[in-house]
């Protein structure tokens, strides 16, 4: 298992696909968590000659605007973890499998020393390091954000404990390892990079964020989608602070889930499809393909 997680760990370090996807994701951390967000901000802000009802319109901006500042760093990084972090993370969970249908190199991998589930358990690590690297990452260039925005408005700075940071990255972890391994494991079912990616962000961007909405309207699809893994991202999220602007998954429901909950169910998720891919057996025409 150990030579199987190292060659998948060099096989994702050196795919191109790895690094544009996850700069993809802190770009978006930059570029709409905080620079987008403080210059729309700002304009507010210097529009002080507004009049009529936009006149607390700079007020509400410059509180908006601190809500950029170190003190609330967890809260404002972590909105990009259940938006686009949630799409790139599966995208890049079914890439790492569908690859080897892909390019047939499965049965070259399976004919070495190790076995299907040896293969599956290195590639379900590597991928969680991977994620965990990413999360990590993401948090500093939050970290770095936020600072320059605090010089820039020249406020004090005052970081989240140590141990908020803790937290904060698991929970980031938590969120994009989720969506990773359900990529994975649509990647090992339908064994198509292309149909895997495709139907992941369709029931990411459509199917969740429909059902969100129509749940407003009726209690008992309300508690349904509260066992949905997009719902306990955002809610999980939420739990750091709700940020300046509203998060990139959509407005916040009136109730949200207790953090704890909402860790539980994205951890029972994690675990059932990785559970679930690894007792998917091949097909006969795979085992033929293997003869």
């Amino acid at each position: 298992m150990l030579a199987s997680f190292a060659a998948e760990l060099l096989k994702l370090r050196k795919r191109p696909a790895t690094w544009i996807l996850w700069t993809i994701f802190g770009l978006s951390i930059v570029l709409l968590g905080y620079l987008l967000t403080y210059l729309l901000l700002t304009a507010l802000d210097g529009g002080a000659s507004s009049q009529g009802p936009r006149q607390d319109a700079p007020v509400a901006a410059k509180g908006a605007v601190a809500e950029l500042y170190p003190r609330n760093v967890l809260a404002t990084t972590l909105r990009s973890f259940g938006g686009i972090g949630a799409g790139v993370a599966l995208i890049f969970g079914a890439l790492s499998v569908s690859g080897e249908y892909g390019w047939d190199t499965l049965k070259i991998v399976l004919t070495q020393r190790p076995g299907r589930l040896s293969v599956l358990a290195g590639k379900v690590t590597a991928v969680g390091v991977v994620v965990l690297v990413s999360a990590a990452a993401g948090l500093v260039l939050g970290a770095l954000c936020s600072y320059s925005v605090s010089l820039a408005e020249g406020a004090p700075v005052s970081w989240p404990s140590a141990g908020r940071w803790l937290e904060a990255l698991g929970a980031g972890w938590l969120i994009l390892a989720t969506n990773a391994y359900m990529g994975l494991f649509l990647a090992v079912l339908l064994r198509s990079g292309a149909l895997s990616v495709g139907i992941g962000l369709v029931y990411l961007l459509v199917v969740e964020g429909l059902l969100t909405g129509l749940a407003a309207f009726n209690d008992r699809l309300e508690t349904f989608v509260g066992a949905l893994p997009g719902r306990n991202s955002t809610d999980l999220a939420a739990a750091f602070g709700q940020g300046a602007l509203a998060p990139q998954s959509g407005p916040l429901p009136a109730e949200l889930v207790e953090p704890q909950q909402a860790a539980l169910v994205l951890a029972a998720y994690s675990l059932s499809c990785i559970t679930l891919g690894a007792h998917l057996r091949p097909t006969g025409s795979d085992i033929l393909k293997l003869l």
